[in-house]
Order: C-alpha cells, then sequence, then structure tokens
C-alpha cells in the first residue's frame, strides 16, 4: 500500500486539494498566454506584407483551355505588388508586377528550399524539388510580400 492509498480521502480535502491546483494554475496560464502572444508578434511583418490569392486557374474554368494542362496560373496580390505566378513540373515561373529588383524566396514549413534572383521586367523562374504546401517569399528595395501557402508541382 502507498502513502496515497493509505491517506483518508474525503470529499472536502479533495474539493480543497482541487481548489489549490486550481489557484495555482491561473498565473501560469497567464504566462502561457503571454509567451503565445510575444510568438505571434514574430510574423507581423509577415502578415502586413501576406500577398493573397486571388486567381487560380484551376478554379476558372475558362481559362483552362487558354493554357497548357500541365500549367496552373496562379495570381496573388498585396498592397503595393501582385505575383503572377505558373507552376510547371519541376518549376515554377513569374512575374513581379510592377517589376521590381529583389530575390525571390522558396519556402516550405521546414524552411527555406531555394532562391533565386528576380530579373529584368520582374521575372523570375525557381525550381523545386519537394512536395507538399510551399510559399514565395519577396524581398526587394522598394515592396516585399509573402504569398499564401500553395499546391507546388504535382
Amino acid at each position: 500500500m502507498t502513502g496515497l492509498d493509505a491517506r483518508q480521502w474525503d470529499d472536502d480535502t479533495l474539493i480543497d486539494n482541487l481548489r489549490q491546483a486550481a489557484e495555482f494554475a491561473g498565473p501560469v496560464d497567464k504566462a502561457v498566454d503571454a509567451g503565445i502572444a510575444a510568438f505571434t508578434w514574430r510574423t507581423i511583418d509577415e502578415e502586413l506584407a501576406r500577398a493573397s490569392l486571388v486567381f487560380d486557374s484551376l478554379v476558372e474554368s475558362t481559362t483552362r483551355a487558354a493554357i497548357d494542362d500541365s500549367a496552373q496560373l496562379l495570381v496573388f496580390e498585396a498592397d503595393s505588388i501582385t505575383l503572377e505566378i505558373e507552376i510547371n513540373p519541376g518549376h515554377i515561373t513569374g512575374q513581379v508586377v510592377p517589376p521590381t529588383m529583389g530575390t525571390i524566396e522558396l519556402q516550405t514549413p521546414d524552411g527555406v528550399a531555394g532562391r533565386t534572383t528576380v530579373q529584368d521586367f520582374g521575372s523570375f523562374r525557381i525550381e523545386v524539388h519537394t512536395r507538399g504546401p510551399i510559399r514565395l517569399r519577396l524581398h526587394g528595395p522598394n515592396a516585399s510580400a509573402v504569398t499564401d501557402w500553395f499546391s507546388g508541382p504535382r
């Protein structure tokens, strides 16, 4: 028989012990909330520069006939720029509108999976050697943005 089993428990003792445990958990909950709030702020710049999906050729049936069946067209808009991309097997080509110099990062949930330079007139091409969700992040002197997550080449 353990010490816990040998102790006499009654309802009042049990309720008192539970009340003490609940009072103790109060400051811990506040510390957890503060930690979550601090963690959320680490991506605030990214959230402010979010480029949201506004067009997907797989959803728009009228555009499907105009493009090659192996390519998917996506358009992402942020406050000051638009990213137009074409997803092909093994790579993504795109255009930054208005044209701006900078770099494009290919991001996966595990981190950066590739990087390329934006060329004249805002064009870029990046190889994709991963499956699953990806997103693009533009770092430029005049603009920066990160796209919503999307599925990469199939």
